[in-house]
């Protein structure tokens, strides 16, 4: 009885050793690449206060994506893949020691083959992005090349896309899409080699959202501003092209345009009837989904009748996977602070007011 409960013991033990992810190998003292590497893909969480946070799993808007990584390992830095296609099915968590929540890359391209963690290296690093989308909508082409200080990844053909007032997309083609179509981005992952965990990709959309809110104060009569024009002073940079870093050095992408072809927001004008209610943000449609260039922008201004108010271009950095809601209030002359425009009159009467810029909001969209 003894010998068969030792028998079920050693057969346990070796089990365990088998299933396990080992440092080290046994008598060397060396380390062993014993635990596969495996992915998983998240969207950028919220970040509102007033929100709660939500983790949404990539395959909710893509069914694969495309990872390079590399560590840093005694002798220098190393690639560890190129170029690997990560693919989700469903129902198939657990299916491999590579497969994690459905996330498979093992055979899902040429010569993929399953990777083990160096525990003997200090660092990884890895970095993707969603290819082109299964529909085409968005004709978009995506490559990574490794350079001596790290990786760049190329989109090229990203277009800019419009919101409508009841909230359709469209792309310069008038052709109709959905944030499933939307290029995806990962945040540099970096660490030591992780134990019994996944490599959890986070998402980010490449487009920054803009949205343009105006306002009255409550000492400003609705009726006088209605017929006020409304249009723009300066560009917006927008890219066909776009260049993301991740280098050894830096943790944080740097991102870059090489091709920026200026364009405008434009606004509709206040009819009559807008703006009943005081204090309340009216949105200003059309909306815009933008791919702007974050270190080339200028101060932007809304104009009313000609008198402009600005938005200083250290607040139009636009960064991907945010929305931006900038809220314009009319104040009377009295009682205006901040960034405002000229006093001046409408339509000819006697009312009187300025525009400022009341409030700028980031979040995630």
């Amino acid at each position: 009885m003894q010998m068969k409960l030792n028998s079920i013991l050693c057969s346990i033990a070796a089990l365990a050793v088998l299933v396990s992810c080992d440092k080290t190998v046994v008598g060397t003292g060396l380390p062993a690449e014993s635990c596969p590497i495996a992915f998983g893909g998240n969207l950028q969480a919220e970040t509102m206060v007033t929100r709660a946070a939500v983790t949404v799993g990539l395959e909710e808007v893509a069914d694969s994506f495309i990872v390079t990584g590399y560590k840093n390992s005694p002798t220098g830095w190393q690639d560890v893949m190129n170029s690997y296609r990560v693919c989700y099915v469903s129902n198939t968590d657990g299916s491999s020691v590579t497969n994690s929540a459905g996330w498979e890359y093992v055979g899902q391209g040429p010569d993929q083959v399953t990777k083990y963690w160096d525990y003997s290296a200090t660092e990884y690093r890895f970095m993707g992005y969603v290819p082109k989308s299964a529909t085409g909508k968005i004709d978009y082409s995506g490559s990574i090349s490794q350079k001596k200080n790290g990786v760049v990844l190329t989109l090229s053909g990203v277009p800019r896309i419009a919101i409508s007032q009841s909230g359709v997309m469209t792309t310069p083609d008038n052709v109709t899409v959905t944030e499933r179509d939307f290029p995806l981005i990962s945040r540099l992952w970096h660490g030591p080699a992780p134990q019994n965990e996944p490599v959890r990709m986070e998402f980010i959309k490449l487009y920054s959202k803009v949205c343009v809110y105006l306002m009255r104060a409550a000492d400003v009569n609705a009726t006088a501003i209605s017929g006020t024009t409304l249009t723009k002073s300066g560009e917006i940079p927008l890219v066909g092209t776009v260049s993301v870093s991740y280098s050894i050095a830096d943790t944080v992408a740097s991102i870059s345009c090489p091709d920026m072809t200026p364009a405008n927001l434009t606004f509709n004008d206040i009819a009559a009837g807008y703006m009943v209610s005081p204090n309340v943000p009216y949105p200003l449609y059309p909306q815009y989904l933008l791919l702007a260039d974050p270190d080339n922008q200028s101060d932007y201004a809304l104009v009313c009748d000609n008198q402009k108010c600005y938005i200083p271009a250290e607040l139009m950095k636009l960064e991907p996977g945010y929305c931006y809601t900038y809220i314009f209030k009319l104040t009377s002359p009295d009682n205006s602070s901040g960034t405002k425009s000229t006093v001046r009159s409408t339509n000819g009467s006697m009312d009187r007011y300025e525009v400022e810029l009341s409030d700028v909001l980031r979040s995630v969209y």
